[in-house]
């Protein structure tokens, strides 16, 4: 039993030494991909219910909003979709209640109408956030 135990302990050491090889040797690409999914998958929120919730989960772990692109602030992109309304809002919201920040608890959040305030909405691009994060773990 002991012999079997260390065997199958080798085997998840070398699995997991190959993974972090791979994951060295391909890093530029992981980059490049998450980039575009971002991209394609912030012009679905709303419209996927899976892509709207991941992209919450995100923007309110990481305190971001958004993604840069082509120099566009993070929180621009959802500017420029020219959307009507975000998750049932007043029609006059500009981006997710996600991107909020609400330091008191506060339901009753208006920042979605005013998204160039730095005290009410996050400002920083999600993909910088989620990059560092991938790289420091």
């Amino acid at each position: 039993m002991l012999l079997t135990f260390f065997v199958i302990l080798f085997f998840i050491f070398i699995l997991m030494l190959i993974g972090g090889i791979l994951g060295y040797v391909f890093r530029n690409q992981v980059d490049d991909r998450m980039n575009r999914e971002m991209i394609s998958t912030v012009a679905l929120y709303n419209n996927d219910t899976a892509v709207t919730e991941a992209w919450d989960s995100v923007q309110k772990n990481f305190r971001c909003c958004g993604i840069s692109v082509n120099g566009a602030k993070g929180y621009q992109i959802y500017q420029r979709q020219n959307r009507p309304s975000f998750g049932g809002g007043t029609g006059k919201d500009k981006v997710p209640k996600s991107c909020c920040k609400d330091p008191n608890g506060n339901q009753e959040r208006t920042c979605t109408q005013t998204p160039d305030d730095p005290l009410q909405v996050y400002q920083e691009d999600c993909y910088a956030k989620m990059k560092d994060f991938v790289k420091y773990n």
